[in-house]
């Protein structure tokens, strides 16, 4: 909080919502907030805590990012070692740390989001120096690639293996519509009018969701495992931003089944 800001220098909020039980945080543009302009970031808060962490943890680690550092200040040889080594217990920290853990808003000076990149600034501490508070900053830019999930961004690192994140509306719908499926072929129900009254919603609900049932074994592995394409979810299926193809490998293409493999 206070410290991260999009490509305007404007900051963002922390913000949350509820599910059930489940509890979201989100960081929004103040303007989505305010309604005061149609654009603005909304990205979930855990992802992005991750991902800066991350990023964090390789710039400590990183000699050359830690050379050019120190090569604008004054240090003399003992406080440069000493920086090296302070850089090297705070990766360890950041590597081993859980959420909540005060290590990385310890070091952050500011985070900026941009369409393209994550600007990251760090701050590291001078051992035996004039001014208690003093500070030698690094700043990296970390490409990025974003990803639309309803109203919501994700951000993705290009190369990197995103976190596993289980659609638990998307799992029970895929659920569902083979239950759903089954009950058709075996001849439990007579039509999906007959599945539309017995389960109390409309025919055409049904027709939309029953159509998951048909989707790749492999696709449903992704979708159990949380690792399917951020903008595939019950929503875009239902609405029919997502068509589901009768073939296969039409739907690995789709689904971006074939880019990750």
């Amino acid at each position: 909080m206070g410290k991260l800001f999009d490509e305007h220098g404007a900051g963002l909020t922390p913000s949350h919502t509820k599910k059930g039980q489940r509890r979201y945080r989100y960081y929004v543009s103040r303007s989505l907030v305010t309604g005061a302009g149609p654009g603005g970031w909304r990205v979930p808060a855990v992802e992005l805590e991750r991902i800066v962490t991350v990023a964090a943890s390789k710039m400590l680690y990183d000699q050359r990012l830690l050379v050019t550092a120190v090569e604008s200040s004054a240090l003399d040889a003992a406080q440069i070692a000493a920086l090296f080594q302070v850089a090297k217990e705070r990766s360890r920290q950041l590597q081993s740390m859980t959420e909540g853990n005060g290590h990385l808003a310890s070091l952050l000076e500011r985070v900026e989001l941009r369409p393209e990149a994550l600007r990251v600034s760090l701050k590291l501490p001078i051992a035996a120096a004039a001014s208690p508070s003093a500070t030698v900053s690094i700043t990296h830019e970390l490409p990025i690639q974003l990803r639309r999930r309803g109203i919501e961004q994700r951000l993705l690192i290009p190369g990197a293996v995103p976190a596993a994140r289980i659609d638990r509306a998307l799992l029970k719908a895929v659920a569902r519509a083979h239950c759903w499926l089954e009950d058709l072929t075996y001849g439990r129900v007579a039509s999906m009018a007959a599945i539309a009254s017995r389960e109390g919603v409309g025919k055409h609900y049904v027709s939309r969701l029953i159509r998951l049932g048909l989707l790749a074994p492999e696709v449903v592995e992704l979708i159990a495992q949380g690792r399917q394409a951020p903008e595939l979810t019950a929503q875009s299926l239902l609405t029919g931003k997502r068509e589901v193809a009768l073939s296969w490998q039409a739907q690995k293409q789709t689904f971006g089944l074939v880019a990750q493999a």
